[in-house]
């Protein structure tokens, strides 16, 4: 995937054999906080969510996340910052839990998907159905009976009752023309999986 500067982009990635990925609430702070302090600074990252075997974010890039890095040896090629920064998280979050559990081996599948909702027709259409198939997940798991009610994801975030302060809430409402209150009113709204198709590709869309 070429990230392009404000370009939006659904970003996730599972276990591999959707195996789980997350065991405690450890685990899912330690990632979030790598989130934080990895990707945050280099990109605007306007939702997210942790689910038992995979995540979802939604980000638009910025003009540094979109730069380039010269990898090491003559024959690579060059991979943009955003890239460069989203396999650090999954590395270091790998390597930990591998120490926890005494494993050794990959955790993510091999390459993590992003799809540009920029190119769609309906792009603002599908800028909203992504946010909330994204804070839907944990009630569309079954998890919760409200997306409230799972605190891995920046449902909380749009309520003002998170500290994470990973998400640029602000911005990601600018974007939707949404007051607070608009968007979790939408947020509530169940949509169709058919609406929602496009974001569960795992196998045929281009990779970060």
């Amino acid at each position: 995937m070429n990230f392009e500067e404000n370009h939006v982009y659904h970003i996730f990635n599972r276990g591999i054999n959707k195996n789980q990925t997350f065991y405690t609430s450890r685990n899912y702070e330690y990632f979030l906080q790598k989130v934080k302090e990895i990707i945050s600074p280099y990109s605007n990252i306007l939702a997210y969510c942790l689910m038992p075997n995979h995540f979802h974010f939604l980000i638009r890039a910025s003009k540094e996340s979109c730069n380039y890095l010269q990898m090491e040896g003559k024959n690579t090629d060059k991979m943009q910052i955003l890239s460069k920064k989203i396999g650090i998280v999954l590395g270091s979050y790998t390597q930990g839990l591998n120490r926890q559990h005494d494993r050794s081996g990959s955790l993510w599948s091999q390459k993590t998907k992003a799809i540009e909702l920029n190119r769609f027709k309906d792009a603002s259409e599908y800028l909203e159905s992504c946010f909330h198939y994204i804070h839907q997940n944990p009630t569309r798991a079954g998890l919760t009976k409200k997306m409230g009610d799972w605190p891995y994801s920046s449902y909380h975030e749009f309520q003002k009752r998170s500290t994470m302060d990973i998400c640029q809430v602000d911005q990601a409402l600018a974007m939707l023309n949404k007051t607070p209150l608009e968007f979790l009113i939408a947020s509530r709204l169940v949509k169709e999986n058919r609406d929602l198709k496009s974001f569960l590709y795992y196998d045929s869309e281009p990779s970060a």
